[in-house]
């Protein structure tokens, strides 16, 4: 009952998260996102990102939303917001954290694109 306790601590502490990012610089419109989660034993989801609402501290529990496809969908939906035609330059990265050896893990996804306008597009 207190390794399940603390589970549950530790996930309120630690929960995952989905945010997304956006800035101008040099010209380029650059979005960074960011998605992790938490397993017990690499296998059962604690908590993740909301994927539906990033940046609202909103997490999905006992859901595995750390992928690939949801980074994806998040950048889709940051080009429709933006006006923008498209991204160039993707680029992913997945991290893995242990804590308590393989008791608890965590695996980040970071996703960066830089966004790519019409030509009449200034901003």
């Amino acid at each position: 009952m207190k390794v399940i306790s603390l589970l549950l601590f530790l996930v309120c502490l630690l929960c995952g998260c989905a945010t997304v990012d956006s800035s101008c610089a040099g010209g380029k419109h650059l979005v960074s996102i960011k998605n992790s989660g938490w397993k017990v034993l690499t296998l059962i989801p604690l908590a993740s990102g909301n994927v539906h609402c990033p940046n609202d501290n909103t997490t999905r529990l006992f859901e595995d939303t750390t992928n690939l496809e949801n980074n994806i969908i998040m950048l889709d939906n940051v080009v429709k917001e933006a006006g923008a035609r498209g991204f160039k330059n993707l680029s992913t990265t997945i991290r893995e954290e242990n804590v308590f050896f393989v008791l608890l893990s965590r695996r980040i996804y970071h996703t960066s694109a830089e966004l790519v306008f019409d030509g009449a597009h200034a901003q």
